[in-house]
């Protein structure tokens, strides 16, 4: 009988199998190559900065004692755009309207060229005084624990026309601020150290030096705003 020819048999990568293995594992490399510059590039547009402050800031006399009032109020769309951002702002001193007795306010939301925050005659607007402001003239940089929480403090979420708590201080609080921006700011100004990218949330605490909690309040994108004071605080 005549021998049959020897199979012929290549090298392990030329079977079927093994390529099947091999088209497997390019795939799945051509995957995860195509997956990390999808998470680059969301990481890139989502990409955000985060403003955290803390100052001492005093508290002028007025009618004999030292008052500090916390306002908020939630956003307000017209056709779509933002008429008020959300807005959480401390007022202490003479009562003169606008941003004259402003110590610090945050704000979030994209605004346009006329919207505003706060309300009636303390009605500013945002594109001229900012997102996010502390009062750099009574106000200097500490180095302190101010903890970003409500525990203690009664209140909620703000009314659609604003909450006003009046509250009873010390002659020097800590006000904390932190924001989540679209992009990098520094604060700059003179009277008003203040930045003008848009706010996704923000938050707003006042301690007195020795650690009790005076107000606490929260504004996001969304339009919500929260308010939170001390049980001593009344409403105006």
């Amino acid at each position: 009988m005549k021998a049959l020819p020897p199979l012929a048999i290549g090298p392990p990568d030329s079977l079927p199998g093994a390529m099947s293995r091999r088209a497997i594992a390019i795939a799945a490399i051509a995957a995860i190559v195509v997956a990390a510059g999808s998470a680059r590039a969301s990481s890139s547009s989502e990409a955000t900065f985060v403003l955290d402050r803390t100052y001492s800031c005093a508290i002028p006399l007025h009618g004999g004692i030292y008052q500090l009032e916390s306002r908020a109020h939630p956003g307000a769309r017209t056709n779509g755009r933002w008429t008020k951002l959300a807005y959480a702002g401390l007022r202490t001193g003479v009562f003169s309207g606008a941003t004259g007795n402003l110590l610090a306010w945050v704000s979030a939301g994209a605004p346009t060229r006329t919207t505003s925050v706060d309300q009636e005659f303390w009605t500013f607007d945002v594109r001229t005084f900012g997102t996010v402001g502390i009062r750099g003239d009574v106000c200097n940089p500490a180095r302190a624990s101010v903890p970003l929480s409500a525990a203690g403090l009664r209140g909620g979420t703000a009314a659609r026309l604003g909450a006003e708590m009046q509250c009873e201080s010390p002659r020097r609080v800590l006000v904390r601020l932190r924001a989540v921006l679209d992009s990098r700011a520094v604060l700059r100004g003179k009277d008003f150290e203040s930045v003008h990218v848009p706010v996704r949330e923000a938050k707003l605490a006042v301690h007195t030096t020795s650690g009790k909690r005076l107000s606490y309040a929260a504004v996001s994108r969304t339009g919500k705003a929260t308010l939170f004071t001390a049980k001593g605080c009344v409403a105006e």
